[in-house]
């Protein structure tokens, strides 16, 4: 499935070979994301991760790297998250190399160009500002703050206006130093290429990277000051809400257990969430649930958008559903949800650049690599009890936060979550 190599300086190489493939992808992950910023940096990751597009030594500017992978009909691209900031790459196999001194240069030799500096951080403001302007990205950013109040995990990814703008170069580098070092990244590597030619090429293209091999360390999560319901009220057509509560850590043994409770519920045209709220009860056009897992906690969480008149049937719909889970899943729907999850990692294992997150994630998140075999066989393994234990334990009013954007009267709302 793969093979790992850890270089003398501690960064680790990580690779799967796929012969029929005729792409190849690089993932470059760093153990470093929000919550691991004071409220100060907060931001700090996601500008880093812009700038480094802005230019570096071999590639001064970002028209030079971006045409670099882009001219070969390639795909770069970078995301930062709470916990881990991705730089990945995805060319022909026979472009492995050009992609690994783009991605490496990128990281290992960035400019800062103040000038680049200051049109970045304008770039930035904008982002945020889209994300609060768009009902479906605010509500995610309002359940987050209620979810975990006075917490780094409860700010946005990418920070404030007043934090962004606090932050210059030497601050951005200065984080840079601290977190971007040789024992903090995982190069993952899937494709058409062997692990002994992936390890020589980024021993040598990250061979100008340093730093001190030190444990990264982030405030752990705490329940805060809780807010059950919050509420963004402006004019729209909609209301975007979002129910949510906190869940398990990615270690959890359950987790797989959880999964397939999630694809019951709300994953798809055929689970119970879509086919009440919309099939049965036309009261959205889209609603679902998803899985977040981080090192100490995680969350369950249901979306849909819904005009104001159905807000309140909506929300006592899903509730409905969530409360049904703990004692009404049936076999059938197990094995339907078992032969989904297995069925969607079967057709994602053809694509590089899902095989290289898939190792490189867990490499960096979890400090081991379950291989698909072995997360099929947790899968089969998950019981129909063990479905409906977590559902009676997660599913509780007390522990539930929602999020509302648009016309929503508070208090009408806040009485749903009460037992």
């Amino acid at each position: 499935m793969y093979e790992l190599s850890v270089l003398p300086s501690g960064l680790r190489v990580i690779s799967h070979h796929m012969p029929a493939s005729r792409s190849v992808t690089i993932c470059v992950y760093i153990g470093v994301g929000s919550r691991y910023e004071t409220d100060c940096e907060a931001g700090a990751s996601h500008f880093i991760e812009h700038m480094v597009f802005r230019g570096s030594k071999k590639y001064p500017d970002s028209q030079l790297i971006s045409s670099a992978i882009e001219g070969v009909g390639g795909i770069l691209n970078a995301a930062t998250d709470r916990e881990s900031t991705l730089y990945y790459a995805k060319v022909g196999s026979d472009k492995f190399a050009l992609a690994l001194d783009v991605l490496s240069d990128m990281l290992v030799t960035p400019l800062f160009n103040p000038e680049d500096l200051e049109k970045e951080r304008k770039v930035i403001y904008e982002e945020i500002s889209m994300s609060l302007d768009n009902p479906s990205h605010r509500v995610g950013l309002l359940l987050d703050e209620i979810l975990w109040p006075d917490h780094p995990l409860g700010r946005d990814i990418a920070g404030s206006r007043q934090s962004v703008a606090g932050l210059d170069s030497q601050k951005l580098l200065d984080f840079m130093h601290r977190h971007y070092t040789p024992a903090n990244i995982v190069v993952a590597v899937a494709g058409d290429i062997k692990h002994k030619n992936a390890v020589s090429a980024i021993s040598q293209a990250f061979g100008g990277l340093a730093g001190q091999q030190k444990v990264q360390t982030f405030e752990p999560y705490h329940s805060g000051n809780p807010c059950q319901v919050g509420v963004d009220k402006r004019d729209a057509e909609q209301i975007n809400l979002m129910l949510a509560m906190p869940g398990m850590n990615r270690l959890d043994e359950r987790r797989y257990a959880f999964s397939i409770l999630n694809t019951i519920l709300g994953d798809g045209m055929s689970s119970r969430l879509f086919a009440r709220v919309r099939d049965n009860l036309g009261l959205a056009y889209s609603v679902q649930s998803g899985l977040e897992y981080l090192h100490d906690t995680g969350a369950f969480s249901v979306f849909a958008a819904v005009d104001p008149a159905n807000l309140t049937a909506c929300i006592k719909a899903v509730l409905s559903e969530l409360e049904t889970a703990k004692t009404t899943i049936t076999a059938e729907e197990l094995t339907k949800a078992k032969e989904m999850s297995k069925g969607r990692i079967q057709l994602a294992m053809e694509d590089s650049r899902y095989m290289a997150k898939w190792i490189g994630s867990q490499e960096l998140l979890c400090q081991r690599v379950n291989t698909h075999e072995d997360v099929i066989r947790l899968i089969d393994g998950v019981s129909l009890k063990g479905v409906m234990q977590l559902a009676g334990e997660y599913f509780q009013k007390p522990q539930m936060r929602l999020a509302l954007v648009g016309p929503v009267d508070k208090d009408a709302v806040a009485c749903l979550l009460k037992d």
